[in-house]
Formats: C-alpha cells, structure tokens, sequence
C-alpha cells in the first residue's frame, strides 16, 4: 500500500467519484440534493440547520485524508480524521458529585414488653369442720360398728378398713381445691364418717359431693363450665348469711366470666339437685331426681342466682333419671355432673 506506482491499482483500495458527494468504498456516490432539508444517509437536517459530524470531511480534507491513507497505512489515516485541533485527552474521567452519607432511618425506642400482671397468692381457706389433729368424728364409731354389721362383702369391708388405716390415725381427710377452680384456694375437710358412707349406699354430704365436684373439675382443665362452691350456696348458708351466698355467686360470675354453663351442686332438705346455667341465653336447667313439677319457687337459691348474674332467667326442668329411694340423690348428681363435662356440655340440648 506504501507503493505509490501500485497503490492505484490496488483492487482494495476505495474508488472515488469526482461528483458531489461523500466518500464510498464501492465508487458509488450517493447523490445530494440542492435542497439541504432533505436527509441522506450521511446528512440530516434538524431546525434548518444540518449539523456535521467530526468525522464528515470536506473535499479537501477528503482527499488529503486518501493520500495519507496511500502513504502511510489505514492506520494512519483513522489519526488524520481526528478533529482538526484535537489533542490528545487524558484518560475518561467521570465527573461524580459526592454524595451526602445516608443518614441512618430514625429508629423507635423499643418500647418495654407489657409484663402480666401478678396474680394474687391463693389463700388456703378452711371452709368445713375446722378442726385440729386432735379431732375426733363423733359419728365414726356408729359408722364402723354399722359396717361390721350389716356390710356382708368381704372385699368391700377390706377397702374401708384400708382408708381408714391410710387416713393414719386421723378422722378426717382434706382436699384443696384445683387451680382456677376459685378466686382463692379452697380447702375441705371430710370426716371419715361422712366419707364412708359411700360403701354403705349412705346419704352424701355436702364434703363428699364437693370432693367429687373438685376432682372432676380437674380432669377437665378444658372445659366450658365452672362451679358454685356447695358449701358456700347450700340452703343453710341461703337462710343463715344471704349476703354471703350473693357475693360468691357474684365472684364466681366475674372470676369465670368467658364460661359458657356453671353447674351448682345444691343441697336443701337433705336432697341434692343439679342447676346448669347458661347466661349466654338466660337459661337455667333444673335437673333434679325427684322430679314433682317442681318450679323456681321451690328452691331458695334460684332469686340469688337471678341476683348474683343480675338477670331473670327462663327455668326449664330437664328430664333425667329419677331415684328409686330416698338415698340416691347425692350419688345421681354426681353421676350428671361427670355425664355433662364428658359430653354433653358439647352438645347440651340433644343430650340432656
């Protein structure tokens, strides 16, 4: 190509045209129109004014640029088309403002975690036959005696010989309450006397049943019903400290507020009888085994009852088994109270 002799005949090297027109590597000029608004492909009119590109050359240049090309190499030429009066740049330099630190997101004071507040201790309460262990049950003798002789089942006249050996030397057992079953821990003493009676078809007392109430109310640490205290509501207590019975039914309604039934174990008469209130729909059920279409007004509890959930109640008398003698009460109470929590509180209205 350094050859000027031969670079003409060069089959590489650009032909061009001497019409008007722009440099083209196959010798074909585009042609230019007169009218400078019109685009071409090298030319492109903006505004009415057409603005050159640095590497758009005029004849002169043009040419100067094929000679150089001629003498000193392609590589050379790519140099002489640079701007005229372009000097060598430094390096490419990206002009960055500097940018403000973020600043850390103001952050909310952690606040404390609420912490529960304390419950208060549960009080041990002597509810029943205070007593030392120095007391003696007057009616333990009586009751001893009547099981020699009249109890005719050996294996049943061991069992009582054996509580009576691991109540030891005592003639009373006592049993607390479980938790949550009332605003303050209860304690009930039984005579031996009273509790024997259960091997015997006796009449249960109000110790016994509330035992049996406190128990079952420990299996079931789930369940939707709460208890009124039979010691506390029974017809005694409703004739001797009204206001007492009040204030436990009114304690026992706040205490127990998201149940949905409460059962009342009541003794009157020597019977015992079953209420079942539901305050969600103002029902209390009487579920009594001597059923002899008995009313509310039969029974001194139900006003403090409407006192005590400061409502009136509908009192509906459910059917249930009826007792055959004169001692089965305390056992069937017991029997509806077990039969309710197990199932029926789940479906209460096709079950009872």
């Amino acid at each position: 190509l350094e050859n000027e002799e031969t670079s003409s005949k060069s089959p590489s090297a650009p032909n061009r045209d001497s019409s008007r027109g722009s440099r083209s590597y196959r010798g074909v000029s585009p042609q230019v129109h007169d009218d400078d608004t019109v685009m071409t492909s090298n030319f492109c009119s903006q505004d009415n004014e057409t603005r050159s590109s640095p590497f758009d050359l005029g004849e002169e240049e043009e040419l100067m640029a094929f000679n150089a090309y001629d003498k000193n190499g392609f590589v050379d030429l790519l140099n002489s088309m640079a701007p005229v009066g372009s000097q060598p740049g430094p390096e490419l330099e990206l002009a960055i403002e500097p940018q403000p630190e973020p600043q850390p997101e103001p952050q909310p004071e952690p606040q404390p975690e609420p912490q529960p507040e304390p419950q208060p201790e549960q009080k041990m309460a002597l509810v029943f036959h205070p007593m030392y262990t120095t007391w003696k049950d007057p009616e333990l003798r009586n009751v001893k005696e009547k099981i020699i002789d009249n109890c005719q089942n050996d294996l049943l006249l061991a069992m009582v010989h054996r509580l009576l050996a691991l109540a030891g030397g005592l003639e009373y057992i006592s049993h607390s309450s479980p938790h949550g079953m009332y605003p303050e821990q209860v304690l009930t003493t039984i005579p031996l006397s009273e509790l024997v009676q259960l091997f015997i078809d006796g009449e249960l007392e109000v110790s016994v049943v509330h035992s049996f109430a406190m128990c079952l109310y420990e299996m079931t640490p789930n369940s939707k019903c709460a208890f009124l205290n039979p010691v506390t509501i029974h017809e005694h207590e409703c004739v001797k400290s009204p206001g007492k019975v009040q204030e436990h039914i009114k304690q026992i309604r706040m205490y127990h507020k998201d149940k949905r039934y409460f059962l009342v174990p009541y003794y009157a008469g020597r019977h015992w009888t079953l209420f079942v209130i539901e305050p969600g729909t103002a029902t209390v059920y009487i579920v009594d085994s001597i059923n002899t279409e008995k009313t509310k007004e039969c029974y001194k509890i139900a006003a403090f009852i409407e006192d005590g959930f400061e409502k009136g109640f509908t009192w509906i008398t459910a059917k249930c088994n009826q007792q055959n003698s004169n001692w089965e009460c305390g056992y069937m109470v017991i029997k509806h109270i077990r039969a309710f929590l197990d199932t029926m509180q789940y479906d209460f209205l096709n079950n009872i």
